[in-house]
């Protein structure tokens, strides 16, 4: 009589994971049993491990770096809060290597920052220029004393520069004091400039070299016309005064 064949007796984790589950997916719960069991020993062999091989990770990732950046993607894309927060604390527990590590990366990446500061300063100009704002209040004293001592040591450099630019956009700045001054844009001056033949509203003369002059109210601020120089200059010496005027035309008749 032959003897039954001995049954290989199967791990207790194994057993009650078996109804119902492939072959795979018991030897991985297996594994996890295995290794919450044995926690702290694997630990500590995967230490040892790591202080006798220091350049293993750095080789894989080398080797693996397409797979690495897929699977670092999708685990960004899936738990976008969970590295959020991880990172901010990282970046409060550790601030001196957060700015190495950022000094670094600009440094190597400068065409890309620039790219993106770009492109989200365009995308969001009123947070921004809030942000920039706010900036300046809070450092004003620091800014002002930074930007005074960076004139100094740059002052050629700086008005070369501004020179140059003044140069290449005289229309801009005209534009600019025109709205500024007197509400007017750049269109509106030069209809009204074609509308009085590019003279002077008083004295019908050219103006050589320059623009016509913008005449205004100064007590309500109200833009009357074009003048030159001689006549606007002369209005601003009788103050603008209609009696006063007429009190130089009677005395330049009887002075006749």
């Amino acid at each position: 009589m032959t003897k039954p064949a001995k049954q290989t007796e199967i791990p207790f984790e194994m057993s009650v994971v078996e109804g119902g589950m492939s072959k795979e997916e018991r030897r991985r719960a297996y594994a996890k049993s295995y290794r919450e069991k044995n926690k702290s020993r694997l630990d500590e062999n995967i230490k040892n491990w790591r202080k006798a091989n220091p350049d293993w990770g750095k080789k894989y990732r080398q080797e693996n770096k397409a797979i690495i950046s897929i699977k670092d993607r999708k685990y960004r894309d899936e738990n976008k809060e969970r590295v959020a927060d991880s990172v901010t604390k990282w970046r409060k527990a550790n601030p001196e290597k957060t700015k190495v590590y950022y000094k670094r990366y600009r440094e190597k990446n400068k065409d890309k920052v620039n790219t993106r500061l770009r492109i989200y300063r365009k995308k969001n100009k009123e947070k921004v220029r809030q942000w920039e704002r706010n900036k300046n209040v809070k450092h004003k004293d620091r800014i002002g004393q930074y930007n005074k001592v960076y004139y100094q040591n740059n002052k050629q450099r700086l008005l070369g520069v501004y020179n140059k630019w003044k140069g290449e956009n005289k229309e801009r700045i005209v534009g600019y004091n025109l709205k500024k001054l007197y509400g007017l844009s750049i269109q509106e001056y030069n209809d009204m400039a074609e509308s009085q033949s590019g003279k002077c509203a008083i004295c019908g003369m050219k103006e050589k070299g320059k623009r016509l002059a913008v005449d205004h109210c100064h007590t309500y601020g109200k833009v009357r016309g074009l003048l030159c120089s001689r006549c606007n200059m002369a209005l601003g010496s009788l103050k603008d005064s209609p009696e006063i005027l007429q009190k130089a035309i009677l005395y330049l008749q009887e002075s006749k």
